[in-house]
C-alpha cells in the first residue's frame, strides 16, 4: 500500500510544473496592466515601486499557490485513491496535465499579444484567422515560445514514464511532499502578513479563465430602446434632417476607400493632406479628421458599423450566422432601393474573412473577390513590381506579395467598373477593402520592431495604396466625374497586439487601436477644407453620407449622427473580446473598462497617459453605461 501511495505522489508531481506555469500566467496577468507600476497607479495615481513590499507582491499569488499547489493536489490524490489501476491513472493525469498545460499556454499568448483571458469569440476567430493565414502565424507565436512548449510537454511526459523507476519514483514522491508542505507554509504566511487588497487580482487564474470563456450581460432593457439609447448618450432626440447639408449632394455616386489597420499615430490626414497622393486633390473640398474613431479593432465589426450606423456587438450571431431570415438593412441596401449599384471589391478569397454573407445581408449587389476572378493579370504583376522597385525601403515577403498582387487587380476591377458606370451614367455605391497594409507590418521573428519604426511603415503601406486612389481620381477627374462624386477614405481599425505595435496598451482602450485616419470628400458641400475638431464614429458615417445624398432614414434605428455637426454625447469603444476592455468618451474624458481586472481608468487623453482614480460609485455608473450599450444594441432591431 505505502509503495502505491509513494507511486501515486511521484505521478502528482506534474502538478508543480502545472502550478509554476499559472503563477506565470498571473505574472503575464498582471504585466498585461503594465506591472506593479501600474498597479501603484491605478490605486494611488503614483507609479511608485515602492508602493508594494515583498510580501504584499506575494499576496497577489496567493489564491493561484492555494488552488494549483494545495487544493489541485489533494483532490488528485483523493481521486488516484479511488483508482485502483494505476496505469489508468497515470493516463488521466497525463490528459488532464497536457490538456491544461495547453490551455495555460494559450491563455499567456493571449495575454501578452491582446491582454485578455481568451475568450469562445476570440478563440474562434483566431483559429479561422490561423486556418485562412497559415503563413502568418509565425507573425503572432514566436518560435521561442513553441520550443518552451515543447520541452514543458516532453517532461511532462517524460516525468509518467520514469515515476515506474523506482529510485526516482522515491525522489519524485519525497518532492511532492516537500512541495506540498512549502506551499501550504508560504500560503498561511503571506496571508497572514499584510496581503495587498485588489479584489481584481484576488480570483485565482483557473477561476479567470473559466469567467472569461463565456460573456454574460447582466442589464437587460423592457422599455423602447430607441429612447435609452438617446438618454444613455446624452444627445438630444433626433429630428427629421432638414438642415443646410441635406441633399447638397443629391444623385452623387459614392466610393468607400476603407483600407486596413492603420491608427492617425501612423498617417494623419490632417497634418499631411497636401503631401499624401490622392488626398491632396481632395482635401480642398473635404472634411478631415484625427478625431475619428472606429467602434471596434476587427474588420468585420468596423465595417458592420460604417455600413449600419450600429456598434458592433453580437452581430455574429445575431445577423450573420442567420442572414438569411433577417430583413437586408444599411446603407447599401438603402441605396440599392434607390437603383444605386451597390459593389464590394475585395482581394481575398471567399471564407469568413471576405465577409460575404455579410455584405450579401448588407445590401451588396456584387461582390467581386479577386483569387475567384482574376483580371488584368500581366498589368497587376507590371504594378506590384513597379511599386516594389519604388518603395524599396519597406520589405515585401512572399505573403505580402500575394496580397499586393490581389490588391492591385481588385482595384483595376474597380476602376474599370466606376468609370463604365459612369460613362453610361448608372449611379453606384463601390466598397474597396484591400489588404495590404494588414498587421503585423514586419516580422516580429526576425528583429524586434521599434515602434516608431513600424508607425513608418505603415506610413508607407497606406501611401501605396492611396496611390491607386490617385489613379482613380486622375481618371474621374478628366471626365468631369469627380463633381457628383461622393469619396471616403479611412481604415477599418488601428493596431492590435504587441506583435503589430510594441508599444501597445495592453487590456485598455487606446489611441493606436481606435483613433483612425478620415476624409470626406463632398464637393458641392465643403468649398475649402474642414478639419473637424470634434469627436466622431464610424457608426456616424452612414447618417452623414445619407444626409448629404437627400435620403430619408428612419433615425430611431440608427445610432450615430450626422458627423459635420457637433453633438455632445457619449461615444463608445468595443473591445471586450480582443483587450477585454471597452469604453467611451464624455465630455471631457476617456473612460476604459478593464473586465479582467474589473478596474475603471479615466483619462482626459486618448491613451490613458494621466490616469486618474475612480471611485467606486463612479465606477458602476460607467460599467453601467457600457452594460447598458450592449443590451440596448442585442436587443435593437
Amino acid at each position: 500500500m505505502q509503495e502505491k501511495i509513494s507511486l501515486r505522489l511521484s505521478i502528482l508531481f506534474i502538478l508543480n510544473i502545472i502550478g509554476i506555469i499559472t503563477l506565470y500566467t498571473k505574472y503575464s496577468q498582471l504585466q498585461s496592466l503594465g506591472g506593479f507600476y501600474m498597479l501603484a497607479k491605478a490605486i494611488t495615481g503614483i507609479p511608485s515601486p515602492d508602493y508594494f513590499s515583498i510580501l504584499q507582491k506575494a499576496s497577489i499569488f496567493s489564491n493561484d499557490i492555494l488552488t494549483s499547489f494545495i487544493i489541485l493536489p489533494i483532490t488528485l490524490f483523493s481521486i488516484s485513491l479511488l483508482i485502483q489501476n494505476l496505469k489508468l491513472f497515470k493516463k488521466i493525469i497525463l490528459i488532464f496535465s497536457v490538456f491544461y498545460i495547453l490551455i495555460l499556454y494559450v491563455n499567456i499568448q493571449s495575454l501578452t499579444i491582446i491582454g485578455t483571458y481568451l475568450n469562445i469569440n476570440l478563440l474562434i476567430d483566431s483559429i479561422k484567422f490561423g486556418i485562412a493565414n497559415t503563413n502568418q502565424i509565425i507573425n503572432y507565436v514566436s518560435t521561442t515560445s513553441i520550443i518552451k512548449l515543447v520541452i514543458v510537454l516532453l517532461i511532462t511526459i517524460a516525468i509518467i514514464y520514469i515515476s515506474n523507476n523506482k529510485k526516482i519514483e522515491k525522489i519524485l514522491s519525497r518532492l511532492t511532499i516537500i512541495s506540498f508542505m512549502l506551499s501550504v507554509f508560504a500560503y498561511l504566511w503571506i496571508v497572514t502578513s499584510s496581503p495587498v487588497n485588489i479584489s481584481f487580482l484576488k480570483s485565482p487564474v483557473l477561476l479567470n479563465i473559466v469567467e472569461h470563456i463565456y460573456n454574460k450581460e447582466s442589464v437587460k432593457i423592457s422599455e423602447n430602446p430607441y429612447e435609452i439609447y438617446r438618454k444613455l448618450l446624452g444627445a438630444e432626440p433626433y429630428i427629421k434632417p432638414a438642415h443646410k447639408y441635406f441633399g447638397t449632394e443629391l444623385n452623387s455616386d459614392l466610393i468607400l476607400f476603407v483600407m486596413e489597420t492603420a491608427p492617425v499615430s501612423s498617417i494623419d490626414f490632417t497634418q499631411e493632406a497636401d503631401n499624401l497622393p490622392g488626398i491632396s486633390k481632395l482635401v480642398n473640398h473635404s472634411l478631415i479628421s484625427s478625431n475619428h474613431y472606429t467602434t471596434y479593432p476587427y474588420t468585420r465589426k468596423a465595417l458592420f458599423s460604417i455600413l449600419t450606423s450600429m456598434y458592433p456587438i453580437n452581430i455574429k450571431n445575431k445577423y450573420i450566422n442567420r442572414y438569411k431570415h433577417i430583413k437586408p438593412f444599411g446603407l447599401m441596401e438603402i441605396l440599392k432601393n434607390r437603383q444605386y449599384n451597390t459593389d464590394v471589391y475585395n482581394p481575398l478569397k471567399n471564407y469568413t474573412f471576405a465577409e460575404v454573407p455579410m455584405m450579401k445581408l448588407l445590401g451588396a449587389s456584387k461582390i467581386y473577390l479577386a483569387p475567384e476572378e482574376p483580371y488584368k493579370e500581366k498589368i497587376c504583376k507590371i504594378k506590384v513590381d513597379k511599386i516594389i522597385d519604388s518603395h524599396n525601403n519597406i520589405n515585401v515577403d512572399e505573403n505580402r506579395k500575394k496580397i499586393l498582387f490581389y490588391d492591385i487587380m481588385a482595384f483595376e476591377k474597380l476602376k474599370d467598373t466606376i468609370l463604365e458606370y459612369k460613362k453610361n451614367n448608372k449611379k453606384f455605391c463601390a466598397l474597396f477593402l484591400p489588404q495590404l497594409s494588414h498587421g503585423p507590418w514586419l516580422s516580429t521573428n526576425t528583429t524586434p520592431p521599434n515602434a516608431t519604426h513600424v508607425l513608418h511603415i505603415g506610413h508607407e503601406l497606406i501611401s501605396i495604396q492611396l496611390e491607386w486612389l490617385n489613379e482613380l481620381i486622375v481618371a474621374l477627374d478628366k471626365n468631369n466625374w469627380l463633381k457628383n462624386t461622393i469619396i471616403l477614405v479611412t481604415t477599418d481599425h488601428g493596431l492590435r497586439t504587441k506583435q503589430e505595435f510594441p508599444n501597445l496598451p495592453l487590456g485598455q482602450i487606446n489611441k493606436y487601436s481606435f483613433n483612425v485616419p478620415f476624409l470626406l470628400y463632398a464637393p458641392n458641400t465643403f468649398n475649402k477644407k474642414i478639419i473637424n475638431q470634434h469627436l466622431t464614429s464610424h457608426i456616424d458615417i452612414m447618417p452623414t453620407l445619407l444626409t448629404l445624398l437627400g435620403i430619408e432614414y428612419n433615425n430611431e434605428k440608427v445610432q450615430g449622427s450626422n458627423m459635420i455637426i457637433k453633438t455632445n454625447r457619449k461615444i463608445f469603444f468595443i473591445a471586450r473580446n480582443y483587450f477585454g476592455a471597452d469604453g467611451y468618451y464624455d465630455t471631457p474624458f476617456f473612460y476604459s473598462y478593464n473586465y479582467m481586472f474589473d478596474l475603471v481608468l479615466k483619462s482626459k487623453d486618448n491613451n490613458f497617459d494621466s490616469i486618474l482614480i475612480i471611485d467606486n460609485i463612479n465606477k458602476q455608473k460607467i460599467i453601467h453605461n457600457i452594460q447598458l450599450l450592449y443590451a440596448l444594441t442585442n436587443g435593437w432591431r
